[in-house]
C-alpha cells in the first residue's frame, strides 16, 4: 500500500513538473547538500510541494525492515527519525565547523525560541504566535542556517540530517499555518492541540540536530 501511494504521488509530482528536491535513493551526495538553494528561489508553498517526492521517498524507504534504520530522540513513542545515525558515529569536519560557529549559535537560539513559544502557549492558548513566528523562526535564514551547518558533515551523516532539515522546515511552514487565528476568533480545542504538537516537534527536532554538535 505505501509503495503504491509513493508510486502515485511520483506521478501526480512529474505532471506538475517540479523538480526533485531530495535525491534519488543510492545516491551519493557531495558535501554541498542536495538541498542547498539560493537565497528566495523557492517560497514556502514551493518548498512544501517539492517536499512531496521527498516524502515519497520516505514512504518507499519506510517498507524496509525497521532493524535497518537507527533512531535517536528523546521520547520514542513521540518522535523519532527513520535513517538519521547515532550523534556520537556522526564524522564533522572541524575546519568547516570552526566557520560556522555563528549558525551553530543560531540554530541553538531557535531550540530557546521554541521553548518560549510552548510556555506562552501554556500559559494562554490564545496567545498571537504569526508575526513572532515569522520573525523569530524565518523560514528563508533557516533554511540557510541548518543547510551551513549540515555541510560538516561527511556523506552518511547528511543523508539522515537531510532528512531531519527537511522535517524542520516543513514543521515551521506547518507552525505558521496553524497558529494563525480569524480576527476575533479564539483556537478550538482541536487547534491549540496541534499547535502545541508542532512545537514539540520542533523542540525535539532542534534538541536532536544539536546533538550532533560538539
Amino acid at each position: 500500500m505505501k509503495f503504491a501511494a509513493a508510486i502515485a504521488l511520483l506521478f501526480l509530482a512529474a505532471n506538475d513538473q517540479v523538480s526533485a528536491f531530495v535525491a534519488p535513493a543510492g545516491h551519493v551526495q557531495t558535501r554541498s547538500t542536495q538541498m542547498t538553494m539560493k537565497a528566495g528561489e523557492v517560497s514556502r508553498t514551493e518548498f512544501i510541494t517539492k517536499s512531496l517526492i521527498g516524502a515519497t521517498a520516505t514512504l518507499v524507504a519506510s517498507s524496509a525492515p525497521a532493524s535497518a534504520y537507527n533512531y535517536f530522540g528523546g521520547d520514542k513513542a513521540k518522535y523519532s527519525t527513520p535513517g538519521v545515525v547515532d550523534p556520537k558515529t556522526a564524522s564533522i569536519d572541524t575546519d568547516e565547523l570552526s566557520k560556522v560557529k555563528g549558525d551553530l549559535d543560531t540554530l541553538k537560539g531557535y531550540l530557546t525560541t521554541v521553548k518560549e513559544f510552548r510556555a506562552q502557549m501554556a500559559k494562554d492558548p490564545q496567545t498571537s504566535l504569526v508575526a513572532d513566528v515569522q520573525s523569530k523562526l524565518d523560514f528563508g535564514k533557516m533554511r540557510t542556517t541548518l543547510n551551513n551547518l549540515n555541510g560538516v558533515f561527511d556523506e552518511d551523516t547528511q543523508r539522515g540530517t537531510d532528512r531531519l532539515i527537511r522535517d524542520t522546515l516543513q514543521d515551521v511552514y506547518e507552525l505558521e499555518s496553524s497558529a494563525r487565528q480569524k480576527p476575533g476568533v479564539d483556537r478550538s480545542p482541536r487547534k491549540i492541540t496541534l499547535v502545541n504538537k508542532k512545537l514539540e516537534k520542533l523542540e525535539n527536532v532542534f534538541t536532536d540536530l544539536l546533538a550532533f554538535f560538539p
